[in-house]
């Protein structure tokens, strides 16, 4: 039996028990999603092999070149000397893959002379594998940087940068769709030793609270995501934070495009070496599992906890708002086309002050 194989029935065995703890042996989508990725021996992000770049399932904004990189560090820094120069600049990354993009900005940040004494830098990151790749790439940047596993392990400063680079589509969503008049939420089971999907009434109070929320004419058996990991975290980010940004990109939108026809299906989707896997309950712990950002539910549990939105728009906007055309220099001639017009409308970027 290979790796891979391994890896599937092993997660396949993870899932079987926790049914088999439940009173009608079936689970909320959301907890089969929390264990396909996250579990500490057979989930997805904690798999000691590559998620990024042509060897693994996706690619993001910094392998294009180092110029987002660069970019997000000019724009972070500009905001810190306009609003909060006295205070030193604590930067935090949560989720950072390979640690690609913490490198370009703490090597830009060495450009522009800020000194050692003046940066805090922590990478919040719970897959060991990941600690590793970051630790090897950042070796050498002129900054220390701090790993930590939660977010109470960082110390309290007066002005923090927390920013999250396709993160939040990673996290577990609880599945529901419109039928008749009622909400109903997806569950997966098992039958005749395959995982299936069933539904039933809705599994926590709170999503009860929201689909009452919702506004608008809703299409028969319309299905919508719901990310209560991303109310809870916001929450926690806001409530740590004295003063500074959450900046936040993902591809997602706002409530009435999301909750459309468009997506009758939702959001979801599974990925395995760059394309589609359409069999996913076959291969769970082997597949990655994205849903996309309610932007618009972002904003919204922000400002319950006292964040002010700043921006909200494409990534394309941002990158002209924080200066890329700036950068004249033709060996970035294809970078600023691929992020500005490739990339630059799949993704958008949420930022968020305190």
């Amino acid at each position: 039996m290979d790796w891979s194989s391994t890896q599937i029935e092993g997660m396949s065995q993870v899932i079987r028990s926790h049914l088999r703890q439940t009173s009608h042996e079936q689970l909320p989508f959301a907890k089969v999603m929390e264990l396909a990725l996250y579990h500490s021996s057979y989930g997805y992000y904690t798999k000691p092999i590559p998620k990024l770049g042509k060897t693994g399932d996706f690619f993001t904004n910094v392998h294009v070149s180092n110029l987002f990189g660069r970019v997000l560090a000019d724009y972070f820094l500009q905001y810190w000397q306009e609003y909060k120069s006295p205070y030193p600049l604590q930067l935090v990354e949560v989720g950072g893959g390979d640690g690609r993009l913490m490198e370009q900005i703490a090597n830009q940040f060495h450009q522009k002379s800020i000194p050692k004494s003046e940066v805090f830098l922590y990478a919040l990151e719970k897959s060991k594998y990941h600690q590793s790749l970051q630790q090897k790439r950042m070796k050498d940047i002129p900054y220390e940087v701090k790993w930590i596993q939660q977010w109470k392990e960082i110390p309290y400063a007066p002005f923090t940068i927390v920013y999250l680079h396709e993160l939040i589509d990673a996290f577990p969503v609880h599945r529901l769709f419109w039928k008749k008049g009622k909400w109903w939420e997806i569950y997966v089971s098992e039958q005749n030793g395959e995982f299936i999907e069933v539904y039933g009434k809705l599994s926590k109070e709170e999503l009860v609270l929201y689909t009452d929320s919702i506004k608008g004419d809703l299409a028969e058996e319309q299905q919508i995501e719901v990310n209560l990991h991303a109310k809870s975290w916001i929450q926690e980010v806001a409530n740590g934070l004295e003063s500074g940004l959450i900046w936040t990109l993902d591809y997602g939108g706002l409530s009435r495009g999301l909750h459309s026809i468009r997506y009758l299906d939702g959001t979801v989707r599974f990925y395995q070496n760059h394309q589609h896997v359409f069999d996913p309950y076959q291969k769970l712990g082997a597949v990655d599992i994205t849903a996309h950002v309610n932007f618009e539910d972002l904003t919204s549990w922000g400002e319950e906890v006292g964040l002010t939105t700043i921006f909200y728009g494409t990534q394309a906007k941002f990158l002209q708002i924080a200066g890329i055309l700036s950068y004249t220099n033709p060996l970035y001639r294809n970078a600023i086309k691929q992020l500005l017009l490739g990339m630059g409308e799949h993704f958008q970027v949420l930022i968020q002050k305190k």
